[in-house]
């Protein structure tokens, strides 16, 4: 509910004409939380578009249709190249709909989404190209380890076919 009222607030407000991204995710590997917050609308830059020196955050959300006609959300946040050290989220995606996919990406380390994972698809407004979703899943990695990935999105701008 919570993401449903920021993004109509946000349309409210007067939208705009790139990706925006409103929420949080949180990730805890084995005890070490990382992750994003966006406590307000926060311009991404088009993932397959930015220059690699850009330092900004990227994203991507595209709106689609499955076989049967129902709505299907995949969204991405991802930081831009670069070294980093200790233990923090380079990429986050999520799809929600009639299939669901959770994979979150830490240093050179993919998680993905194992035995428990719950993925809401909370809205589609396809005129509007926003669309928002929860998540609370279980994600397993490398050599055994072991991840969680919570929180909700909503993005304004999101590519519509």
């Amino acid at each position: 509910m919570l993401v449903i009222s920021l993004a109509l607030l946000g349309l409210a407000c007067g939208g705009n004409d790139g990706l925006v991204v409103r929420g949080e995710v949180s990730v805890d590997v084995d005890g070490t939380p990382t992750g994003f917050v966006f406590e307000r609308p926060t311009a991404l830059l088009e993932a397959d578009l930015a220059e690699p020196t850009d330092s900004r955050l990227r994203g991507s959300c595209r709106i689609a249709r499955d076989e049967a006609g129902g709505d299907v959300v995949a969204m991405s946040i991802e930081r831009a190249p670069g070294a980093r050290e200790g233990v923090e989220i380079e990429r986050f995606f999520v799809r929600a709909g009639s299939s669901t996919q959770v994979e979150a990406r830490l240093g050179a380390d993919r998680f993905a989404a194992g035995s428990r994972c719950d993925v809401a698809l909370d809205y589609v407004i396809r005129r509007d190209a926003i669309a928002g979703v929860t998540f609370d899943c279980d994600l397993a990695g490398p050599a055994g380890a072991t991840a969680r990935a919570t929180g909700e999105l909503a993005f304004e701008g999101c590519t519509v076919d």
